[in-house]
């Protein structure tokens, strides 16, 4: 950590893709607001607070990669109610033996999985939004067309709180945002002291940006300067 300190306070907008170097030894407990991040750099909540919102935010940050290593995608089927997640298989392109047939069989590279979203909040113990859920589920009020299309439109955007050092150097350094605190700015020393000290940031961002985004990867936003893929916050 002394290492990272020593170098952030010299850093210059043209060094930022060598902070990497210094955040190995850097863990998200050394930083403040642990109880709320969880041991995570980055949190991700809806910009609304509907109970739909609440259910999608909840899928999107239990299926990550991070919890589920062969995840290879996932989506949600909300005219069934099912969470539909893609794995893929270990054993994949081997020859095996059909349990139930007899008869051999290739391994295909991924199998498919479907979870009932009523199934996966009962684990989550939050009883509202299973009752909400139950009702919202109930075709007698809502049609599987309509419960697709309210999902559709709920949750176009979402907030990022980061603390993770780099999100926090860059704080003004994004399209269409600037401040004193951007890298050419007259507070910008102030804004480094702040990745030092371990600042933190809320950043507001398309949700469907976020679905093929690692939240907790090093970095999540686009920096056209340095050929960075990512989002537009």
């Amino acid at each position: 950590m002394s290492n990272f300190k020593k170098f952030i306070n010299e850093v210059g907008q043209e060094h930022l893709d060598r902070i990497e170097d210094y955040l190995e030894d850097l863990t998200p407990e050394d930083l403040p607001f642990d109880d709320i991040f969880q041991n995570k750099y980055r949190k991700v909540i809806p910009f609304e607070d509907s109970k739909l919102a609440i259910i999608k935010n909840l899928i999107k940050n239990y299926y990550t990669s991070e919890n589920f290593p062969q995840l290879a995608s996932h989506h949600i089927d909300w005219s069934n109610g099912q969470i539909v997640n893609k794995f893929k298989n270990a054993n994949a392109g081997k020859t095996v033996v059909d349990k139930k047939t007899r008869e051999e069989k290739i391994v295909p590279d991924y199998r498919e999985k479907r979870t009932n979203i009523a199934k996966f909040l009962r684990n989550s113990n939050d009883e509202s939004l299973l009752s909400w859920w139950s009702n919202f589920m109930d075709t007698s009020a809502i049609s599987p067309e309509e419960r697709e299309s309210i999902a559709d439109s709920t949750g176009k955007y979402s907030i990022v709180f980061t603390r993770h050092p780099i999100d926090i150097l860059r704080m003004s350094d994004h399209k269409n945002i600037s401040s004193c605190h951007s890298p050419d700015g007259s507070e910008f020393k102030s804004c480094k002291q702040e990745t030092v000290d371990g600042g933190g940031m809320a950043f507001l961002v398309n949700s469907e940006d976020l679905n093929d985004i690692d939240i907790n990867a090093p970095e999540i936003f686009a920096d056209n300067d340095r050929d960075i893929d990512g989002i537009e916050p």
